[in-house]
């Protein structure tokens, strides 16, 4: 049986014989053969577990399925490469690869998958903590979503633009459009308790906003709450990464119980998932889980020694 290098060594000399073949003849058919040989190739990483290797893979693939003018298939190569990415924690590098399969799916009137993938490209920002270019990619997926009366997901990410906008910046007439649009999606998507919760919350900030009254941390840390628990009820419930990379967000805004729960759960769902293992020690130490089990076997031991001694 061959091994993993010979196995690696034969689908990568292929895939450079043919790249070497395509860039000499420019010929469709050999493009074609390239795509399908890098294609195989970046499965083949991934079924090793080499992600790396997989996610360069399957972006050389999306290369050539370009020039095919393969723009769907093109944009399914780089929304896997993106994945990819993403289990490695190169976040930026995924969320720029997302923006281009978005745009690609634009191209060829896929709207509603396009919108998906830049709604997706927000939570990886999200993640980040850059929270104004997550909202331009909520709003953008919005719009989209609109546009194919998709109302009730338009309806979410425009609540959700707003909400990150509000924290980043206070309140504004930005917002309180905005909010207004999430209002008019629900309504039109039939949930209309939703779109009444909104108009409370549009003449609150209203309120707010004519007596000159600043909003307090309190109100901000549950605006930020709100924003998480959005983004905590969007995630593949299934995906022990998601629920890592969650309770990394939660973490770094310090919400250690939160962050706790979700590593439990990344490992419930896959118990090899070390990342997840290693953020929840992390936790653990943060908040001096282990000193309080510590001291307690201590206390425990002394009453033991007492006891013997009694």
């Amino acid at each position: 049986m061959a091994t993993f290098i010979e196995q690696l060594s034969e689908l990568r000399k292929k895939a450079d014989n043919l790249i070497k073949e395509a860039e000499n003849t420019h010929n469709e058919e050999t493009y074609l053969a390239v795509a399908e040989a890098l294609e195989q190739l970046g499965e083949f990483f991934c079924d090793e577990g080499v992600r790396e290797g997989g996610a360069k893979a399957f972006l050389e693939a999306s290369e050539f399925y370009e020039r095919l003018n393969e723009l769907e298939q093109a944009a399914i190569m780089k929304s896997i490469s993106g994945m990819m990415y993403i289990l490695l924690n190169k976040y930026h590098r995924a969320a720029k690869i997302w923006e281009n399969a978005a745009k690609l799916l634009e191209q060829i009137g896929e709207l509603e998958k396009a919108a998906e993938i830049y709604n997706n490209t927000g939570v990886l920002y999200q993640i980040t903590e850059e929270n104004i270019i997550a909202s331009e990619f909520y709003n953008k997926a919005a719009e989209l979503y609109q546009s194919t009366y998709a109302y009730s997901e338009a309806g979410e990410c425009f609540y959700q633009t707003a909400l990150l906008i509000l924290m980043q910046n206070g309140v504004s007439d930005k917002v309180l459009a905005i909010l207004e649009y999430s209002r008019i999606n629900y309504e039109k998507s039939g949930r209309e308790y939703l779109a009444e919760e909104i108009k409370k919350r549009i003449k609150e900030l209203q309120s707010k906003e004519n007596s000159g009254e600043k909003l307090d941390d309190k109100y901000y840390k549950e605006e930020e709450l709100e924003v998480l628990y959005n983004y905590a009820e969007r995630i593949d419930l299934n995906d022990a990464g998601a629920h890592n990379n969650l309770g990394v967000v939660y973490y770094n805004k310090g919400y250690y119980e939160e962050a706790i729960a979700e590593f439990k759960k990344a490992l419930t769902i896959d118990s090899k998932c070390e990342q997840a293992r290693e953020n929840l020690e992390l936790v653990h130490r943060k908040t001096g889980h282990y000193d309080k089990i510590i001291n307690k076997l201590l206390e425990c031991l002394e009453k033991d020694t007492k006891d013997v001694n009694a």
